[in-house]
This record gives C-alpha cells, structure tokens and sequence, in this order.
C-alpha cells in the first residue's frame, strides 16, 4: 500500500507518499477533527464579527488611532489571510485608517520572518500594503510589571504603544501553558529573551489549562491590555474548520471539551514500528512525541520513526536550541535527551534534512539515525511483516492513554 503522510504544511501541502507492503498490519490514528469542513470567508467573518466576552472589532476599535494584529510566525501553522481581511474590515467599519494598522510576528526566541513568509502566512496583497515586522526578543521591549509568581512583564513596545491590539493563534497541545492559543500568543510570542526563560522555567503538562504557564501567559496578556483575540482549529489539510474570537481569557477554556474532541486521537500499543509524523509544526519534529505515549505505543525493542517534512527546516530557538558541535546552547539548553531505553533505533525521517538546527528536537545516541526517504528506513527494517502503527498528526492528539500506560508498567 501507498500511504500519503501529511507534509509541506504552508509550503504548497504535498504528502510525502511511503510504501507499506501489503502483508504488513497497519492501524492509522487520526484525530476525529480531520476531515472537518474549511470555514468559508464569510463564516470566518460571521465568528469574528460576534465575539464571546467582549464588543465586536467594529465597535470596540472606535476612536482608535491606530492598530496593531499580532500574528504567529511561520513554524506555526495558521493560515492568516481571511483573517486578517475579515479584521482589517472590521478595523475600517469602527474608523481605523488602513494606513494606521501594522502586523507582528510573534516569534518568542525563535529566528525573524522574512518577507516571503509574511506572504505565505498573510498573502501577497496584504504584505504589499501594510506594514509586517518581527518581533525581537533581545531588544524594544517594555518592562509592564511582574507576573505573581515574580515573572517580570517585557513585551515588544510596538505592541504596548499600540491603541488597540488584536492576536491570531492556533489552538494545539502545549507542555507549558497547556493550551495553546489564548494569551500564549502574547507570552512567550511577543515576550523578551528574560521574560520567556521565566516561562519556560515553570513545570509542563499538555492540556491542563491549569498550569503555571498558561497563568504567566494569561498576566502578560492582561498587562499588555489585548483587547481581542482570535483563535483556530485547522482540519488534515490545514484549512480553518473552527474559529474563535472575543475575549483572550474565555475563548478557549469556554470550548475546552469541544477542543478536546475536535483532538481526540486512538492510541494503539505494542507496534513494531511507529511513525511520529508532524504536519502542524514540522520546525519542530520533537513535539510529535512529546507524549510519552507515544513512544509507549512502540513496544520493546522497536522502532520509532519521526517524520517531518517542510523546506523551513528545523525552527531555531534562541531559549532552547543547540548552536554548535561543542554543546553551546540556547540560554536555557540542558543537553539533548538520551534515547529511550525501549526503542532499538529511532530514526529523524524528513525529505528537508536539517542536521545542525533540527538535532535539538531528537534523541542522542548511536541508534538514533537520519533518513531523507523512506526507503532507507525500509531497508534497514527490512520486509518481513511487522505491526506498524501511523499517527499522522501526532503533535496534536488528544490521546486516551491512561488505560495503556497503566497497563504497560504492571
């Protein structure tokens, strides 16, 4: 069998086509999202246009002088253009001037966006008329106060100077702050080198809305005094097939179940093989696997492949990355993370192979091995059948895996 894996997300959203022999027993986890209807312009106009928590653009944004939309960068996946026409006109509707509105890259520690990023992200009519920055986490921001747990507040001053402020975001698992989406979006995206090791500090765990970090995210968004917020859900083919707006603090924990839902993935165990394929953020392959069900779903002695594909490579990050050879590292890089005992090889798949950026976001060791095509995997494997076990969207499941886990270490 063929079995296209999503890929090239942002980058013209051509799968990667394996070829799987027939006599091999393959389970495929999708989330129950995937195949969900892309909004149209005017549905995605009509969310925007009835906010929860908080007055429409069109009337909170009057008398305003100017305005700045604040938009995730490249390595997340939001496709921002109809948004950001839908607000634009929302903007114009309450008396903005266009030449009064400007876009931000929310970047956090990660590299600046070039211009034809800002096109795949926003489209070329938009990047042609208005003004795109990048955020800079290292200088240009403003010190808000401190968070109550002693985080200080620096955010971009662009944005603090800003008379009315809106974020775009993508809600997805996030180990920090839970969710993200939300004021994330705000802390750490438009946050300063200082103020996002502060964040970066506190415990993880994905889903939890209760998390120290999505408080510290929350208090940065307060402090900047976000006044609207738009968050998405993106079908397999990366298309909005939900979104929400209105006020950053209700939106995504007043939909918490129905996100769950639209996420809900199968966790299947004792696979020979599993593949660990990140479509939504690519420039981040480890995410994938930042369940530790995942690799549990590999049984002992097998074979983890993560599979990331897009011509961005790997996402540098200024907190957490790996700069050299020699171990020099972000300002938070504790070393990469040893393979796991269970696995007998762990393979970096990708037809992009970036193995200086993207070795901060794999195991170490010598069974940890590069593939740029499958093919090399299946060599090594070798024909014989085998239980193989995809998830195509593993970085953002909503996985039942307490049943397995608790099963596992009996």
């Amino acid at each position: 069998m063929i079995f296209p894996l999503p890929a090239n997300n942002l980058y013209g959203n051509e799968p990667i086509p394996i070829v799987i022999p027939d006599d091999w027993d393959v389970t495929v986890c999708e989330y129950a999202g995937v195949n969900a209807p892309a909004m149209s312009y005017q549905e995605i106009q009509n969310a925007i246009a009835h906010p929860l928590g908080c007055e429409p653009i069109s009337i909170a944004a009057r008398g305003k002088k100017d305005a700045i939309i604040i938009i995730d960068d490249i390595s997340r996946p939001t496709p921002v253009g109809e948004i950001a026409k839908a607000v634009i006109a929302e903007l114009e509707e309450a008396g903005v001037p266009r030449d009064n509105i400007r876009f931000l890259a929310a970047i956090g520690t990660h590299r600046a966006m070039s211009r034809e990023e800002f096109v795949r992200k926003l489209g070329e009519d938009i990047v042609q008329e208005f003004r795109c920055y990048s955020h800079n986490p290292f200088f240009n921001n403003v010190l808000l106060g401190h968070t109550s747990s002693g985080v200080p507040i620096e955010l971009n001053a662009e944005a603090v100077s800003a008379d009315f402020k809106i974020a775009v975001g993508n809600v997805v698992p996030h180990g920090v702050v839970g969710i993200a989406g939300g004021p994330k979006t705000i802390l750490p995206g438009i946050a300063s080198l200082e103020t996002i090791k502060g964040l970066h500090s506190v415990g993880e765990n994905r889903w939890d809305l209760t998390t120290p970090g999505q408080s510290i995210a929350a208090e940065g968004a307060k402090a900047l005094g976000l006044d609207f917020k738009i968050d998405v859900m993106l079908n397999g083919q990366g298309e909005i097939s939900v979104l929400y707006a209105g006020d950053v603090n209700q939106i995504i924990p007043a939909h918490e179940k129905e996100i769950q839902d639209f996420y809900r993935t199968p966790h299947v165990m004792d696979a020979d093989i599993v593949i660990a394929n990140n479509y939504f953020k690519p420039s981040e392959p480890f995410l994938s696997i930042a369940y530790n069900g995942i690799v549990f779903s590999v049984k002992k002695g097998g074979v983890l492949v993560v599979s990331s594909h897009s011509p961005q490579g790997a996402a540098p990050h200024y907190t957490l990355g790996k700069w050299g050879d020699s171990d020099v590292g972000g300002t938070l890089f504790k070393g990469l993370t040893p393979m796991a005992r269970r696995l007998k090889t762990y393979y970096a798949f990708s037809t992009w192979l970036d193995k200086g950026t993207a070795v901060t976001y794999h195991f170490s060791g010598e069974n940890m091995k590069w593939a740029g095509h499958w093919d090399e995997i299946m060599k090594d494997v070798g024909p014989e059948p085998k239980k193989l076990v995809i998830y195509p969207y593993a970085s953002v499941g909503f996985y039942d895996i307490n049943g397995n886990i608790a099963k596992l270490r009996k």
